[in-house]
């Protein structure tokens, strides 16, 4: 699917997707997360909500800051993996030190609900 940029330019969603994805199986985190956000949104691809966990659960794993947010978004709604609210405490934990203020407003959350986060 082709769309164009700001400046005109054509881009295509499908090259761009085929390029994550290899660079996602040689392990680069980011291309890992954008693989993962791919999926999630359909961009380029069919939208596949478990494989964009999984994707983002590698990038998170490779330390990549916004892909542990997600990845504890996702454990604490149950998004394309079963809702684990300890998991999404432990990766939200490791992006608010990683500077995701999202991260923190989970944690939050969790904890207005009654939850005991140490």
């Amino acid at each position: 699917m082709k769309k164009k940029h700001s400046n005109g330019a054509e881009k295509d969603e499908v090259k761009s997707f085929e390029w994550y994805s290899k660079s996602a199986e040689n392990g680069i985190a980011v291309a890992q997360f954008k693989l993962g956000y791919n999926y999630s949104n359909g961009i380029g691809t069919n939208k596949d909500v478990k494989k964009s966990f999984d994707w983002y659960l590698k990038s998170a794993e490779g330390g990549y800051a916004k892909a542990q947010y997600y990845v504890g978004k996702f454990y604490h709604d149950g998004i394309g993996t079963g809702k684990n609210i300890n998991k999404a405490i432990l990766w939200c934990k490791k992006a608010s030190d990683n500077g995701i203020k999202e991260a923190k407003d989970i944690l939050d959350f969790i904890k207005s609900s009654g939850m005991i986060i140490n």
